[in-house]
């Protein structure tokens, strides 16, 4: 939720939380709560060494936003779950991949 310190590193790299206002601190989030939220960006914590094929379930869904975009982003967990000072490296790590996807939609 917007609670959580992931939270802070997506404020910190220009995003908003579209789960911000649930009440729980690390809510149980399914796809069809994504595609109804329709986010533009989908970040993944270390997804894609347990479903490699992870970005092919989003995209699927070429109505959404993320998949349209092509703006899905897998942050290693060790960097971007962790309540150390890792989360620096983690919060620069995820920002250098968003400001390439927002390099990418400018005209």
């Amino acid at each position: 939720n917007g609670e959580h310190l992931i939270s802070d590193v997506m404020n910190l790299c220009g995003l908003q939380n579209v789960f911000a206002g649930i009440k729980n601190l690390v809510p149980r989030i399914n796809e069809e709560v994504v595609i109804k939220a329709d986010p533009q960006i989908i970040i993944a914590g270390g997804i894609s060494s347990v479903k490699p094929g992870w970005k092919k379930q989003w995209q699927r869904w070429p109505a959404l936003s993320a998949s349209r975009l092509n703006a899905l982003i897998d942050i290693n967990p060790d960097l971007i779950q962790r309540h150390s000072v890792r989360i620096l490296s983690g919060a620069k790590e995820l920002c250098e991949k968003v400001d390439t996807i927002r390099q990418h939609l400018e005209p």
